[in-house]
C-alpha cells in the first residue's frame, strides 16, 4: 500500500476509534466517500481492535508497560484510543509524589498530524487554569519524539451517569450544568474551541465538581497559537460525534464559540429528558448531515412526555410532573441553543448559565419575547408568598372594615355611625390601591418586591397618614402584626400589636372584644420571639378582659378562645390550653356549621393539647377531622393543611404508625418549602419532625443527618438564642449520643438547655426535658455529679406534671437507676428501679 494511503488509513482508523461504536459508522462512510476499499480495510482494523478490548482490559503485565518517563513510574493502562494511550502513572520526585494521567501518542500512528495534534493540545491546555478543567501538570517528548502529556487525574463518572446515579432534580442538575458552562465561558474566553463537548468528557467527581476533559480536538481561535496546527475544516478529518455536532460542524462552515453552545444545549437536554434532540441511527452521511442541518429537535417537555418511568424517576418525578417541568422556560432556553443558525444562539455559554439563572430565581428569560402577559405570569411565580400575603391582607382588610360597618348597625342601628363605619371602609380600600401599587408587574420596582417589603411600605403609610383616624389605624396594624407572625418576622409583629394596643386601651369606644383579640395576638408574637414571661403576661390579661364581655358575640369570642389555647400550649400550660379550645369549640359547634373552618381551628387546638397531655388517640381523632375539613375547603396545597398534617404526623409517631407519620410529614415539607422556602419557621419545624420521626425509628445516623442540615438553615435565619433552634440542638445531641458520640453530644445539648432556660421561666417542662436529655449524656461520659443534678431537678418537674408524662419519667428513672448502680448506692437503686417498674406497669411499651 502506499505510503499516503496507508498514513491516510491510519488517521481515519485513529479517529474512528475513539468515537463511540454507535457514531464510527457514519464517519467512516463519510471519511472514506467512494473508496470502498479503504472503507474495509478501516471496517477490518476497527473489529481487531474491538476484540482485543478485553484483552486491553485486563491488567497489564508490568513488563509490558513503558518504562519510567521523565520521573513518572506507570501502573497501568486506563485508556486507549486510535491515536493515544492513556496511563495511570505515578509522579515521584523531590517536589511531588501524586496519580496522574500520562497521554502519550502510540508509536505506530504518529504520524507529523497527530503529533501536531497533541502538541496542540499540550499548547491549549498550558493556557488554562480553571478548577473545572483537567489541569496540565508537564509536558514532553520521549525519546523516540512522540510527544506526551502529564494532566491532572479525574476520578469521577459521565456527567449524564452522575446525576442519574445520585438521582438529581431538575435545578441540582441546572446547578451542574451552570459550573460547566463558566468552565466553557473561561475557555472561549481564553480563545479554545471544544468543539467535543459531551458527556463522557465532562466527569464530575465524588465531591460533586465537574471537570472539563479531552481538548485534542479543540480550535484555537488565537492565530499565534494555532498557526501550525492541522487544518480542521478538511471534510474527513471532522472528529467528530454526529449526534452531537452542530451544523455548522457536520457541513464543515466556519467553526465558533456558538458552536459549543449548540453541543451545551444537546448536553442540557440529555441531562432533562433523558435522550438527545435527534435520532441518527441508521442514517446515510447524507441523510445525518440533512437531518442536523434542517429537522427541528422535538421540545423538551415533549421528549419527556415520552420518556420512561426510571428517566422521569431519576430526576425524583413522574413523568407528567417532568414534562409540565420542562415546559415553557427551560423548553425555550434549550431550544435557543440548538437553533440552525450560530447568530440565533446565545451569544455565549455565560449568557446560558445566566438565563438558567434567571429561571430559577423566576424573573424573564432573554429567551423568551417579553411580552406583558409573560412578565406578570413570572413576577406571579417569583411573588408567590408576596401575591398570597397581598391577597391575605386585602381580604382581612376588607373584612374588617365590613365587619365594623354590619356590627355598628347592630349594635347602634344608627345612620350616623354606619356612614363612618362605610367611611372607614372607603379608607381601607384607598389605602389597599396606594400600599400594592408597587406590585404592579409593569412597575420597574416590582421585580424586588417581596412579602416584608409590602407590610413593611404598608407600617409607614398607617403611621404617616392615619395618625387621625384611631380606630383604623388600630385595625390596620392588628391585621399586619397577624401577618408578620405568619412570616415568622416576630418583633415587627409584636410592634405592630403593641401600639395597635395602645390606641385601643385609650379609645372609650373599643370593644373589650377587641382588646382581648389583639392581646392576645400579642402573646403568639412574643411566644415566638421566645418571650414566654411576656407572652404569659399578655395571655393573662386578654383571659380577664375576655370575662368582661358577658356572652355577646359569641363567633368573635370563640375565635379569641382557641388563639388564647395555642398561647397556652406554647407556654406549656397545657390544662389551660385543654379548657380554652374545648370552650371554643363547644362555641363555634352552637352557632357555626360543624364543617366550617373555624370549627377545623378549635379542633386543631384541641388536638395540639391533647397530644400534650398523652392522649394520643384523641388526639388523633380531632386531628383527622380537621385536617379533613381544611382540606375540603382549602384543597390539598394550602399552609393550614400543612400545620394539620404536622399535627397528626407528631401524634401517629406516638401511637407508633411511623410510615404514615412520614408520608404526611413528607406532604407538608413539600408545601412549606414551596409556599414559605426552606428558611421559614414552619418549614424547619417539619424537618424537626421528620428528624425526630427518625429517632423514635431508632434510625439514629438518619435523624442526626436531618437535624444537622436543618440547623445550617435555622442559625441565619433564626439566629443564635431562638427557642426554636433549641429543639434542633436536642435532637443532633441525642442522636450523636444514641451513636456513641457523646462527646460530640454534649456541645449542642448545652446551648440547648442554656436557650431554654433564657427563654423560658424556672420549673417548665421544656427545660426539664433539655435537662434530661443532657444529664443521660453525661451518665455516658461517666460525669456522675453533673449528670445526677441535670437528672434530678429534670425529675422533680418531670413526675409533678399532671398528668403524669409517663414515658418521660420512665427514661429519667431509668437514667437515675443507671448512674446510682456505676456508684453504688444500692438505696437509690431500688427506689428508681421500683419506680420504673411502677411506670412499665402502667404501660407495657416501656419494658
Amino acid at each position: 500500500m502506499p505510503a499516503e494511503r496507508w498514513q491516510r488509513a491510519k488517521d481515519v482508523f485513529g479517529r474512528a476509534s475513539e468515537l463511540p461504536p454507535a457514531a464510527r459508522g457514519v464517519f467512516v462512510s463519510r471519511a472514506c466517500g467512494e473508496d470502498r476499499a479503504l472503507r474495509r480495510q478501516i471496517e477490518s482494523l476497527l473489529s481487531a481492535d474491538d476484540d482485543a478490548g478485553t484483552f486491553l482490559e485486563r491488567p497489564l503485565d508490568p513488563a509490558a508497560l513503558p518504562p519510567p518517563i521523565g520521573g513518572y513510574r506507570f501502573i497501568r493502562k486506563i485508556g486507549s484510543g486510535g491515536m493515544s494511550q492513556v496511563f495511570l502513572a505515578i509522579q515521584s520526585d523531590e517536589k511531588f509524589k501524586r496519580r496522574v494521567a500520562f497521554k502519550m501518542l502510540r508509536q505506530s500512528l504518529a504520524s507529523g498530524d497527530q503529533r501536531q495534534r497533541l502538541c496542540q493540545e499540550r499548547q491549549i491546555l498550558a493556557s488554562l487554569d480553571h478548577p473545572n478543567i483537567a489541569r496540565l501538570y508537564a509536558a514532553g517528548s520521549t525519546e523516540d519524539g512522540r510527544p506526551y502529556v502529564v494532566l491532572e487525574l479525574v476520578d469521577g463518572e459521565p456527567i449524564t451517569d452522575y446525576c442519574d446515579r445520585h438521582r438529581l432534580s431538575i435545578d441540582q442538575r441546572i446547578e451542574l450544568f451552570r459550573t460547566v458552562c463558566a468552565a466553557v465561558h473561561y475557555a472561549h474566553q481564553n480563545l479554545v474551541v471544544h468543539r467535543d463537548l459531551k458527556a463522557s468528557n465532562i466527569l464530575v467527581t465524588a465531591s460533586g465538581c465537574p471537570k472539563l476533559l479531552d481538548f485534542g480536538i479543540a480550535k484555537i481561535l488565537n492565530p499565534e497559537l494555532s498557526a501550525q496546527g492541522p487544518d480542521p475544516t478538511v471534510p474527513w478529518r471532522r472528529f467528530l460525534t454526529p449526534e452531537l455536532a452542530s451544523p455548522e460542524q457536520l457541513l464543515g462552515t466556519s467553526i465558533t464559540t456558538a458552536s459549543d453552545v449548540y453541543s451545551l444545549g444537546v448536553l442540557l437536554y440529555q441531562l432533562t429528558t433523558g435522550s438527545r434532540p435527534l435520532k441518527l441511527d441508521g442514517m446515510t452521511p447524507d441523510q445525518v448531515e440533512r437531518t442536523v442541518a434542517e429537522q427541528r429537535p422535538r421540545l423538551a417537555s415533549e421528549a419527556a412526555a415520552r420518556a420512561s418511568k426510571e428517566t422521569a424517576h431519576q430526576r425524583a418525578l413522574s413523568i407528567p410532573q417532568l414534562s409540565r417541568r420542562l415546559a415553557g422556560d427551560i423548553d425555550t432556553i434549550i431550544a435557543k441553543t440548538l437553533r440552525k443558525s450560530p447568530h440565533h444562539r446565545y451569544g455565549s455559554a455565560a449568557e446560558l448559565a445566566e438565563d438558567l439563572r434567571r429561571h430559577r430565581v423566576g424573573l424573564p428569560v432573554i429567551a423568551r419575547r417579553p411580552t406583558a402577559g409573560y412578565r406578570l405570569r413570572r413576577f406571579l411565580r417569583r411573588n408567590r408568598l408576596s401575591v398570597a400575603i397581598t391577597a391575605a391582607f386585602i381580604s382581612l382588610l376588607v373584612a374588617a372594615s365590613v365587619g365594623l360597618g354590619f356590627a355598628s348597625l347592630r349594635l347602634a342601628a344608627q345612620r350616623q355611625r354606619a356612614e363612618v363605619e362605610r367611611d372607614k371602609a372607603r379608607q381601607v380600600v384607598r389605602f389597599i390601591e396606594d400600599i400594592f401599587e408597587v406590585a404592579d408587574p409593569e412597575n420597574p420596582a416590582a421585580a424586588s418586591v417581596a412579602a416584608r417589603d409590602v407590610l413593611d411600605r404598608a407600617a409607614r403609610r398607617v403611621e404617616e397618614n392615619l395618625g387621625q383616624r384611631p380606630a383604623l389605624r388600630a385595625a390596620l396594624m392588628k391585621t399586619m402584626g397577624a401577618i408578620y407572625t405568619k412570616l415568622g418576622l416576630y418583633p415587627a409583629s409584636r410592634h405592630q400589636l403593641e401600639d395597635a394596643l395602645t390606641i385601643l386601651e385609650h379609645d372609650r369606644d373599643a370593644r373589650p372584644l377587641d382588646i382581648a383579640d389583639t392581646l392576645a395576638d400579642l402573646a403568639t408574637a412574643q411566644a415566638g420571639e421566645g418571650m414566654s414571661d411576656e407572652a404569659a403576661a399578655s395571655l393573662g390579661q386578654a383571659l380577664r378582659v375576655l370575662t368582661t364581655t358577658g356572652e355577646e358575640d359569641p363567633i368573635e369570642r370563640a375565635s379569641v378562645l382557641a388563639q388564647a389555647a395555642l398561647v397556652a400550649e406554647e407556654l406549656g400550660q397545657y390544662a389551660e390550653a385543654q379548657s380554652l379550645s374545648r370552650a371554643s369549640l363547644a362555641l363555634r359547634l352552637a352557632h357555626l356549621d360543624p364543617r366550617s373552618l373555624e370549627v377545623a381551628q378549635s379542633r386543631y387546638a384541641l388536638a395540639l393539647t391533647l397530644y400534650r397531655l398523652g392522649h394520643f388517640e384523641a388526639s388523633e381523632s380531632e386531628h383527622r377531622q380537621a385536617l379533613a375539613i381544611r382540606r375540603e375547603h382549602l384543597g390539598s396545597d394550602n399552609l393550614e393543611v400543612s400545620t394539620s398534617l404536622n399535627g397528626l404526623a407528631n401524634t401517629l409517631k406516638k401511637l407508633g404508625k411511623y410510615d404514615e407519620a412520614e408520608r404526611l410529614l413528607d406532604q407538608a415539607l413539600a408545601i412549606n418549602r414551596k409556599r414559605l422556602g426552606l428558611a421559614h419557621s414552619d418549614t424547619l419545624a417539619t424537618l424537626n419532625n421528620l428528624a425526630s420521626l427518625a429517632t423514635y425509628r431508632k434510625d439514629f445516623a438518619n435523624a442526626a443527618r436531618r437535624y444537622a442540615e436543618a440547623l445550617e438553615v435555622a442559625r441565619p435565619s433564626l439566629g443564635n438564642g431562638h427557642p426554636n433552634l433549641a429543639f434542633l440542638l436536642l435532637g443532633l445531641g441525642r442522636a450523636r449520643a444514641e451513636l456513641g458520640d457523646a462527646v460530640h453530644a454534649e456541645p449542642a445539648l448545652r446551648e440547648a438547655l442554656a436557650i431554654r432556660r433564657r427563654a423560658y421561666p424556672p420549673g417548665h417542662p421544656l427545660t426539664a426535658v433539655a435537662e434530661a436529655i443532657l444529664g443521660d449524656c453525661l451518665l455516658r461520659l461517666e460525669r456522675f455529679a453533673a449528670a445526677e443534678s441535670l437528672l434530678l431537678s429534670s425529675y422533680r418537674v418531670i413526675s409533678a406534671l399532671e398528668p403524669r408524662r409517663t414515658r418521660l419519667l420512665h427514661g429519667v428513672t431509668k437514667d437515675l437507676a443507671a448512674l446510682y448502680r456505676r456508684t453504688s448506692r444500692d438505696e437509690l437503686v431500688a427506689r428508681y428501679e421500683a419506680e420504673m417498674k411502677a411506670l412499665e406497669a402502667i404501660d407495657p411499651t416501656l419494658r
